[in-house]
C-alpha cells in the first residue's frame, strides 16, 4: 500500500499555492509504474497548474518491493555512509531477511534499484566501485567525486562504472573492466549524465 501526504507547494515562479498529493512510500508490487518514473525522472516532478513551471519536488520516499525483498528509503542529502539504518533493524526484527538500504541521491536510488534489478549483492558492488575508484584515482591521478554502476554483464564478465570528477558539469570518467585483475579500460567523454 502507498502512502500519501498533502502539502501546499507555492510556485518558485509565478507564486501560486497549489495542493499537492506527495507519494511518501510505494509498494512496487501494487504501483509499479513507479519504477520506471524515478527511472525515467518523472516521479518527483511537479508542475504548476498556472504557469506550468516544472520541478523536481524531492522528498523523503519509502521504495518497498515486497517481491524481491528490498526496502530503499530515499532521504535527501543524508550522510551518504549510511547504507543501513540500525535503528530499522532493531525495530522490526520481522524483517532481517529484507535488505534495507538508505540511500541520499537520485541517482543513488536509481543505482541500488538497478543493482537488485540485476540480482547483484549491492555491498559486493560498492565495495568493487571503491576499490575501482581507488585505482582511477591513482592511475588518472584525479579525484572522483561520486560514482555508479553503469553496465553489467555476467556473459562476458565485466562491470561498468560512471565517476564525475571534479565539480558538476566537468567530465566523468567511464570505466568499463573485465575484472579487477585486469586492466581497465577507460574513456573520458565530455558528457554528464
Amino acid at each position: 500500500m502507498s502512502e500519501k501526504v498533502k502539502r501546499n507547494i507555492t510556485c518558485p515562479k509565478c507564486g501560486n499555492v497549489k495542493e499537492t498529493t506527495l507519494l511518501c512510500s510505494v509498494n512496487a508490487s501494487s504501483f509499479n509504474e513507479a519504477h520506471k518514473q524515478i527511472f525515467d525522472d518523472t516521479f518527483f516532478e511537479w508542475t504548476c497548474e498556472k504557469c506550468g513551471e516544472t520541478r523536481q519536488l524531492l522528498h523523503p520516499l519509502l521504495y518497498n518491493d515486497i517481491k524481491n525483498r528490498t526496502m530503499i528509503y530515499y532521504i535527501p542529502n543524508v550522510d551518504r555512509r549510511q547504507l543501513v539504518d540500525d535503528r530499522l533493524e532493531a525495530e522490526f526484527p520481522e524483517l532481517a531477511d529484507v535488505k534495507k538500504r538508505v540511500v541520499p541521491t537520485i541517482n543513488a536510488l536509481k543505482e541500488k534499484l538497478y543493482i537488485f534489478d540485476l540480482g547483484l549483492n549491492d555491498m559486493a558492488v560498492e565495495l568493487t566501485k571503491l576499490a575501482v575508484a581507488e585505482l582511477v584515482t591513482k592511475s588518472q591521478k584525479i579525484n572522483v567525486s561520486e560514482g555508479y554502476l553503469s553496465s553489467y554483464d555476467e556473459e562476458a564478465n565485466s562491470i561498468g562504472f560512471e565517476f564525475f570528477v571534479g565539480e558538476a558539469g566537468k567530465p566523468f570518467l567511464s570505466v568499463l573492466s573485465k575484472s579487477l585483475k585486469h586492466i581497465l579500460k577507460m574513456r573520458i567523454t565530455d558528457k554528464v549524465s
